[in-house]
């Protein structure tokens, strides 16, 4: 009889011990979700701000490609009126000389 009580507070210990391990492997196991959990949450968070960079370089990236269009553009305007002006500068000069040559034949 003391025998079969030895055995059965053994198995009982035994079976408190099993207990309390897998009581510990449940916390140890809420504990590894919750910090799952909070790397999903800041991996999220992180896609969310590359999405946006990404969004502001393609921005960038076009708005560039539109600046480079409109400096070509004002470029071609700006020869354009340097040609004009040379045009219209020498134009004038010759209206001068011719003007200049009248008069002096004049006097």
């Amino acid at each position: 009889m003391q025998q079969e009580y030895l055995e059965r507070v053994t198995t009982l210990d035994l079976i408190n011990d099993r207990t309390k391990d897998i009581q510990i492997i449940e916390e140890d196991t809420a504990e590894i979700f919750d910090i799952m959990r909070d790397l999903d949450k800041i991996v999220d968070d992180q896609n969310d701000e590359i999405m946006l960079i990404e969004d502001n370089i393609s921005e960038a990236y076009n708005n560039t490609k539109k600046v480079i269009t409109e400096l070509k553009k004002a470029k071609k305007k700006k020869k354009k009126k340097s040609k004009r002006w040379c045009r219209i500068t020498a134009l004038v000069v010759g209206v001068l000389l011719i003007i200049g040559g009248i008069l002096i034949l004049i006097i």
